[in-house]
């Protein structure tokens, strides 16, 4: 009995050795959901991205998310094994990018899934960062509104009618009075790729503007309101302090530890290590510049490349150290 007992218990305690020794087969994961940027130095500033059957949509976020303007649109294709890292390149749906003053402009973008991320590279005047997204579990997918729940408003009267008429007459004298025009030139138009009056007419809204008027020349005017105008300098405000810190984050200027820029970016203090202004800090120089002159465009305060201040400081003996 006793020799039959020990083989039963040995008989356990092998099968809890070989229970306990086999692991779950790796899984292919499933990317479709909402994705948020978790290397950003801002808590109201990221991106944010959405996959949802082969397409995949990438928006700038700012103003703890009042705020979004598309980056990118493509298309996605789906894992087959569980191996990582997991590649694939995302083709640009220009119809929906070309318009979209934030959008990328590359034909493809190559996304890499690794260790429960995305990752993929952003690149806007010369200065390329790394984002990292990690998925949202709370994601909820926006449901399509069916035609048939609609409930028919009642048909307003004459009388109503005409009166609706004049208050948005009104409405809409005052709104001219308020809106303001900008131009933005040729050189900053040829970066969103083939524009046509058609596109802008389809959505100038992508532009922050309520009309957009292609001219001969290839540069584009808007026609905004003044709210309008404030929500697109706060897009580009948020925009270019990302970008800001990602010159200090990114590696290509390693002796650089510091950048301010002013509320108008007309104004920029760099911090380095260097004892005089190095060469590569000319080409960050250069960069700093634009970045002011284009946010001026949409300021209406026509800056120039020569109005825009970039003065680098030594980080020890806090002496200006810029080239004269």
């Amino acid at each position: 009995m006793k020799k039959v007992l020990s083989l039963f218990v040995a008989f356990c305690c092998a099968f809890s050795l070989v229970a306990c020794g086999t692991s779950a087969e790796p899984q292919i994961p499933d990317l479709t959901g909402g994705w948020k940027q978790v290397n950003t130095n801002s808590a109201d500033s990221y991106q944010q991205a959405v996959i949802q059957g082969d397409t995949i949509e990438i928006y700038w976020v700012s103003n703890g998310g009042d705020t979004k303007s598309l980056y990118w649109a493509g298309t996605f294709v789906a894992p087959t094994t569980p191996d990582e890292p997991y590649l694939w390149d995302s083709v640009n749906d220009t119809e929906r990018t070309r318009s979209a003053l934030l959008a990328s402009g590359d034909e493809t973008k190559t996304f890499t899934y690794e260790k429960n991320q995305i990752s993929y590279s952003v690149s806007a005047f010369g200065t390329t960062t790394t984002m990292r997204l990690e998925k949202q579990q709370d994601y909820v997918p926006k449901q399509e509104t069916s035609s048939q729940s609609k409930v028919p408003e009642p048909e307003p009267d004459s009388a109503s009618t005409a009166e609706n008429a004049n208050t948005a007459s009104s409405a809409g004298d005052v709104q001219e009075v308020f809106d303001i025009t900008i131009t933005l030139p040729a050189d900053i138009v040829a970066r969103l790729g083939s524009v046509t009056q058609e596109s802008l007419d389809s959505n100038p809204e992508a532009l922050g503007a309520h009309s957009a008027i292609l001219n001969a020349d290839g540069s584009i005017t808007l026609t905004m309101s003044k709210a309008q105008q404030e929500e697109k300098l706060s897009q580009l405000g948020t925009s270019y302090q990302e970008l800001l810190q990602g010159l200090v984050d990114g590696g290509d200027y390693p002796e650089v530890t510091n950048i301010v820029a002013n509320e108008n970016f007309t104004e920029f203090t760099v911090t380095t290590t260097n004892e005089k202004q190095s060469v590569t800090e000319i080409a960050l120089d250069l960069s700093l510049r634009a970045y002011g002159v284009n946010y001026g465009i949409f300021a209406g305060t026509n800056v120039q490349t020569k109005d825009v201040k970039v003065t680098f400081i030594n980080a020890v003996t806090g002496a200006d150290v810029s080239l004269k």
